[in-house]
């Protein structure tokens, strides 16, 4: 399982590492910013900072998050107000939280 999860990674990385590089070189971009929680992934900070040919900034490790907590937060706050979707449920990026 671990070979797999590792595979898979590595597989995930160059793909991100590969077209990050492409579109900095494309656009002449002068830097690359990592950020979110994929930012916190140290192979992928390796990898970027080794094969794209510009400066690669990030964040400090603990400041990578993404917003899965905030919206499981807002979950569990609906599901205790006795919200729930029906099986027509659709996506609405723009939907207010509360």
């Amino acid at each position: 399982m671990a070979d797999i999860a590792a595979g898979f990674q590595e597989s995930v990385v160059d793909v991100l590492v590969t077209k990050t590089a492409r579109a900095a070189q494309k656009y002449g971009v002068k830097q690359v910013l990592l950020a979110g929680g994929v930012a916190a992934n140290s192979l992928l900070r390796e990898e970027m900072s080794h094969r794209v040919r510009v400066p690669v900034g990030y964040p400090a490790k603990i400041l990578c998050t993404d917003n899965a907590a905030m919206i499981a937060s807002v979950g569990y706050y609906r599901y205790l107000r006795g919200d729930r979707a029906g099986l027509d449920l659709d996506i609405y990026p723009s939907a207010r939280l509360v």
